[in-house]
């Protein structure tokens, strides 16, 4: 049986916990706002075995929890400073970009194109006035930009692979620094997770003509890059599977320096 777990700062010291009413729950988002909007986490409700759909709820009131209104609803992610979400529904069988709004309770479908899109992320650009793009993994070969144009979302810029050896593209996650905006991801050189992986670093902005790697240059399994903000460092944390199958989590710097 699975259940939410729950960590809290009180009194310089961390209290764990499991959340009230999170059983059969696992893979919790949290939101990130920084203002008076109560914490709110989405994840997977699971029965024996399948999902049975996709969640959220303010934190501290289990009362508060919904289902996003679609089964197949997955890799939920909150958009900071919105009552949003941004995740991905199967349609036609084709895995598409839509977002949800937990105000309105309105789902709408972003992305209609015949590609296979995973890990959407959508984000206030400050590059773009602060409106609002998402990414996404496109077909596991690409990372897709979308901008809104004229109340339809364009495919406006696609990063690929800089490696023929490492083809796949399993894994991104975007940020902003010093505002500009940037996404880290993960190379693989195959579809399923088993294979060598490195972990690299892009600008949105094609204009800064930044885009490299920030994982060592050794081969190994690398997954799972998230970005950790320090007064010394801008750093990204990543998982590494070992030969006997443990894993280990590794930091690298992306170079840009300390926040600012």
């Amino acid at each position: 049986m699975t259940a939410l777990g729950q960590a809290q700062l009180q009194n310089g010291l961390w209290q764990v916990g499991i959340l009230t009413d999170s059983s059969s729950q696992r893979s919790p988002i949290g939101s990130k706002d920084t203002d008076a909007t109560p914490p709110r986490i989405l994840y997977g409700s699971y029965g024996e075995a399948p999902l049975l759909g996709l969640l959220w709820r303010e934190v501290a009131d289990p009362i508060s929890e919904e289902l996003v209104p679609n089964p197949t609803a997955s890799k939920g992610r909150w958009v900071s400073g919105t009552s949003l979400m941004i995740l991905t529904i199967k349609v036609a069988g084709v895995s598409q970009v839509a977002s949800y709004n937990t105000a309105t309770k309105v789902l709408t479908q972003l992305t209609f194109d015949a590609s296979q899109k995973d890990f959407p992320f959508m984000f206030q650009a400050p590059e773009l006035n602060n409106d609002l793009i998402f990414t996404a993994v496109l077909d596991q070969a690409q990372i897709g930009i979308y901008y809104q144009q004229h109340d339809q979302w364009k495919l406006v810029r696609t990063i690929n692979s800089a490696r023929t050896d490492r083809p796949y593209i399993i894994k991104t996650q975007s940020f902003i620094y010093a505002q500009k905006s940037y996404i880290t991801y993960a190379l693989s050189s195959a579809r399923d997770n088993t294979g060598l992986g490195d972990i690299w670093l892009a600008a949105v902005d094609p204009r800064l003509h930044l885009e490299h790697q920030v994982s060592a240059p050794n081969p190994s399994q690398r997954r799972d890059p998230e970005t950790l903000f320090t007064s010394s460092d801008t750093y990204i944390y990543y998982t590494e599977t070992i030969a006997n199958g443990n894993k280990v989590i590794h930091r690298c710097t992306t170079g840009l320096g300390a926040t600012p």
